[in-house]
């Protein structure tokens, strides 16, 4: 896997002389459950991956948490490539090779949080 990662952070970043870090801002986010239905929340969490070694920090106003990504692929859907990204207990990330846009959907114990926003390149 470490090669297949490294062969995505290449081709994402060829412009770059370093392997850079791709930050993730959320701009919407929902909040799903059997109780209360869906509801959107104000989105406080951002986050890093750091293909490199291997790792999603997801960050909040108290720090970040540094997740190990078990799995990567990339899809390709109507000419745009995905990059897919799994990790924690129940965690996806899909990226848009080419606009960096963005869409996660995670759980927390029978929640699931589903948040979309704009990825960019940086050191």
């Amino acid at each position: 896997m470490k090669k297949f990662l490294l062969a995505i952070g290449a081709v994402m970043m060829l412009s770059t002389p370093a392997m850079a870090k791709i930050m993730c801002i959320t701009k919407t986010q929902m909040m799903c459950n059997e109780d209360l239905g869906c509801e959107v929340i104000n989105p406080v969490v951002w986050r890093v991956l750091d293909i490199e070694n291997e790792q999603i920090h997801r960050c909040d106003n108290v720090g970040c948490d540094a997740i190990d990504i078990f799995h990567t692929n990339k899809s390709e859907d109507n000419g745009t490539t995905y990059l897919n990204f799994s990790f924690g207990g129940g965690a996806v990330l899909r990226m848009d090779s080419k606009t960096y846009k963005f869409v996660e959907m995670a759980t927390w114990g029978l929640s699931s949080y589903i948040s979309h926003g704009q990825c960019t390149l940086g050191e």
